[in-house]
């Protein structure tokens, strides 16, 4: 929480380590990508101090397929540097080789 009372921080997913990057290596929907963006389990996940194992990328797998049949799977070579991000804003998401950054945009910023 930032202070602003009732407000609940939105949680996200990003893959700072160099390699591959989470949404940004993802060539589908924005819809797509939000989904990879806040996955709530990976979240748990990684909140509890737990490192996500191939059954945890097999679940995503299938709900990610279950939600979006049409689509490609995404590539999950970001997974094992995946961090948790606390945003109460818009986020972009940019990558460089692999290695991605969160960009939040306030009402003040100039």
């Amino acid at each position: 929480m930032d202070g602003r009372k009732g407000e609940v921080m939105r949680k996200i997913l990003y893959s700072p380590g160099y390699g591959a990057g989470w949404t940004s290596w993802h060539s589908g929907s924005k819809e797509e990508k939000l989904f990879m963006l806040e996955y709530k389990p990976f979240i748990k996940i990684l909140e509890n101090g737990n490192e996500i194992t191939e059954k945890d990328i097999e679940r995503f797998n299938d709900d990610f397929r279950e939600k979006f049949p049409e689509a490609e799977t995404p590539y999950t070579g970001g997974v094992r540097d995946l961090t948790v991000h606390g945003t109460d804003g818009v986020v972009r998401i940019e990558e460089y080789d692999g290695s991605e950054s969160v960009h939040e945009s306030y009402d003040d910023w100039m």
